[in-house]
């Protein structure tokens, strides 16, 4: 959406709609306020990751449907990472964690812009920047494939086992 007005609000039903995202986006935000500040302090609960996503997805999803692309753009960078969270393919730390209210920063204030003058006239380039660089390749937690798992219960696993010899401690 450009500097102008918010031309989709000549559409009544639109601007319904229009409306309709305020409310329940300011709802959602008062709702993760809490919550990312839960997670500070409970980095591996699952359901409040999962809850957490879910808020972004939905802001992600509604921006998009009206044509407002900061919001939809820096949702995503925060839902991306959250994704990453929630399926353990990183592990929350202060960088990301700080990248992550960075950007929900930059989500509330171009909420009250978007609100008050009907554009996305608010720079979240900062935000952004920190979303974009908030996953090192040092965060990524890569799985190990299964079938590189020896199994234990083998015949070949226990008279592996049985054979290893432990080194003589003495008396």
């Amino acid at each position: 959406m450009s500097s102008d007005n918010y031309n989709i609000l000549a559409d009544p039903s639109m601007k319904e709609i229009f409306d309709s995202f305020i409310i329940e986006t300011r709802e959602i935000f008062d709702a993760l306020d809490v919550d990312l500040i839960e997670l500070e302090s409970q980095p591996d609960n699952k359901e409040l990751l999962n809850q957490i996503f879910r808020a972004f997805h939905t802001v992600k999803g509604t921006s998009g449907f009206l044509g407002l692309e900061k919001m939809m753009a820096i949702t995503h960078k925060g839902e991306d990472i959250l994704n990453k969270l929630r399926k353990d393919e990183a592990k929350l730390n202060d960088r990301i964690m700080n990248a992550v209210l960075a950007g929900f920063d930059a989500m509330k204030g171009l909420l009250r812009v978007i609100e008050t003058k009907l554009n996305e006239d608010f720079d979240v380039s900062h935000a952004q920047e920190l979303l974009e660089n908030a996953l090192t390749p040092e965060d990524e937690i890569t799985s190990i494939p299964i079938d590189s798992i020896p199994n234990l219960n083998s015949e070949a696993a226990l008279n592996e086992t049985a054979e290893m010899q432990l080194p003589d401690l003495g008396d």
